[in-house]
């Protein structure tokens, strides 16, 4: 067994595999060949490593995840495992591309940790006609490990009756980006349930035939807030931007702040859809799906003036006033073009900052997760002490803070 740092295979030559190989650093195939025989490549490195294959699909026999990370796909790379996919610790950026686990045979999972994310990524498995789904019992075939690149979000599926075809299924994970992060609707369900509101966290589930057989879906959707009940929540779909619900629900199983929405008696084809979770009470105390805070005007974080406050519940700069302020476990967004000043002392989980936003003040400010700027968005405050618990994100060009 041996330790490699990077890894290149030249165009137009083998490289066979004959043991078990870790890579510390980059896998690069220059479009030459891997023979990888029966043996397991296992990724190990103390930062980000890449999988790079021109143009093409690199195939393993068994891989494994044991590194600081994330393994990340590059932007030209599917992947292939057709034996054993492990993952140990690190989690895995499918970058836009496919990670395929099973290659017109079963394959195995096993994970003690990590998280395939990518909103454009999709993980796929293989399953067989008259073989039971599991996503607990080895080896996994129903458990798909996607989130984001924090939060841990699996689907999983598991079947009453098992498919009566082989083929795929497909899921992408898919976070809203700002500020699109709920969406408030008027829709009864299957069962009579009036939902109020969807988060706009996506589970997409596709199947390459026609699977048949009866399932049950289990979605988690954690990080959403920390208060509100579980049973105001039942798993619903959104395919297409349109309501629907398939199936019968179970209770609602998790935490509030990681709630598991789930439906059984899932026939093959309703199994084809976008899943979210929805409440019967969108009121800010009623519901753990986490309320969203959009500016409407440039002012002060706590004025909520009576039809003319700083804050809306509407996304797009220019909602209703919600006369309110945003609570502590809340989502604020300062919208684009707007800058927000903090004049008191305030705590908000997440904070957003729009293009050509700023969020300044003098006052003291607690944010218990993350904060995010877009394009030349930026924070400034010029006096108080700001305590930022978890991450800063810079996304887009220009913007500094």
């Amino acid at each position: 067994a041996l330790t490699f740092g990077n890894i290149t295979i030249n165009a137009a030559v083998t490289a066979t595999l004959a043991g078990n190989i870790s890579v510390t650093g980059d896998w690069i195939n220059l479009s030459g060949t891997l023979t990888p025989g029966t043996n397991t490549v296992s990724f190990t490195g103390t930062g980000t490593q890449t999988i790079t294959k021109a143009g093409a699909t690199e195939t393993f026999y068994g891989l494994t995840v044991n590194t600081i990370g994330p393994l990340t796909l590059a932007s030209t790379t599917d992947v292939n495992i057709t034996n054993t996919l492990t993952m140990t610790a690190g989690n895995i950026n499918l970058n836009g591309k496919t990670l395929q686990l099973g290659v017109g045979a079963l394959a195995t999972l096993v994970r003690t940790a990590g998280i395939m994310y990518s909103n454009t990524g999709t993980f796929k498995r293989y399953v067989q006609s008259g073989t039971a789904l599991s996503s607990t019992a080895a080896p996994l075939y129903g458990l798909f490990p996607v989130g984001s690149s924090t939060d841990y979000r699996p689907v999983q599926i598991n079947s009453s009756a098992s498919p009566t075809a082989s083929g795929y299924i497909s899921v992408i994970h898919y976070d809203p980006p700002p500020p699109s992060y709920v969406v408030d609707v008027s829709y009864t369900d299957n069962e009579g349930a009036a939902i109020q509101r969807i988060s706009t966290i996506v589970a997409k589930v596709s199947t390459s035939v026609a699977l048949g057989g009866t399932y049950s879906v289990s979605v988690t959707y954690s990080n959403l807030s920390s208060q509100g009940i579980l049973t105001d929540l039942k798993l619903e779909t959104y395919t297409g931007a349109v309501m629907g619900s398939v199936g019968t629900t179970f209770a609602t199983g998790g935490s509030v702040g990681a709630p598991v929405g789930n439906r059984s008696g899932v026939s093959g084809a309703e199994l084809v859809n976008d899943f979210v979770i929805g409440t019967k009470d969108k009121s800010p105390t009623g519901t753990p799906i986490r309320q969203y805070y959009y500016s409407r005007k440039n002012g002060n974080w706590n004025d909520n003036t009576v039809g003319n406050g700083t804050w809306s519940y509407s996304s797009g700069g220019a909602g209703a006033s919600c006369n309110c302020i945003p609570v502590n476990d809340g989502y604020a967004v300062v919208s684009d073009g707007q800058t927000v000043t903090v004049n008191v002392a305030s705590t908000v989980d997440y904070v957003d900052i729009g293009n050509t936003s700023t969020l300044d003040g003098t006052a003291t400010m607690t944010i218990n997760k993350d904060i995010r700027t877009i394009g030349s968005g930026k924070f400034s405050p010029t006096a108080g002490s700001w305590t930022i618990t978890r991450d800063v994100f810079l996304v887009g060009t220009g913007n500094s803070s």
